[in-house]
């Protein structure tokens, strides 16, 4: 574990096989950071550590560091090849959101902030940081500790400020396009 600030925890996985990845909590859903220090992985890689995610009940991946863009579209993918029926998707659906370019800072921010959804009010967090490379580690462990523990605005930290409404919503962008 990482960090506990009741009542959430947030838990680091530091795997450079994706293989190595371990289910963190027993079915129940859950946001994943997934950062990818190094880039260049294969297609294998990203549908097997995906498909591990979506199974493990993964309700929202948020990707950043190299490549993220790939692991974005390797968790829609996993996602989508469950088969599920139209109410099933609706029901167990999965966010995912890509941040090239985007700090560990940044990226841990919109983690903190923004992974709860709809009726989604996540208590249980994981990081899965692919690639050993200490210098991201400390930087998204730090980032996630100051944004994780740190008061709302007005001084309460009960309630998480939304901000959902400035996100795009790319469902009705997907569904506007085949229209």
């Amino acid at each position: 574990m990482l960090l506990e600030h009741p009542p959430r925890s947030y838990w680091l996985q530091g795997i450079d096989d994706v293989k190595a990845f371990e289910p963190p909590f027993e079915g129940t859903p859950y946001p994943c950071l997934l950062w990818d220090t190094r880039g260049q992985r294969s297609l294998d890689d990203i549908q097997y550590l995906s498909r591990a995610l979506i199974a493990s009940n993964c309700r929202y991946g948020v990707c950043g560091g190299l490549e993220c863009d790939r692991w974005h579209d390797g968790l829609d993918e996993a996602f989508l090849s469950q088969g599920l029926s139209n109410d099933e998707e609706e029901s167990r659906f999965v966010l995912t959101t890509w941040h090239t370019d985007e700090s560990p800072d940044d990226v841990a921010f919109f983690f903190v902030h923004n992974t709860n959804f709809d009726d989604h009010d996540f208590k249980q967090f994981v990081v899965v940081q692919l690639g050993t490379d200490w210098t991201t580690e400390q930087a998204l462990s730090e980032a996630l500790r100051e944004h994780a523990t740190a008061p709302d605005d007005d001084g309460d930290d009960d309630e998480e400020e939304d901000w959902s409404e400035t996100l795009p919503n790319k469902r009705l962008k997907l569904a506007a396009r085949v229209d």
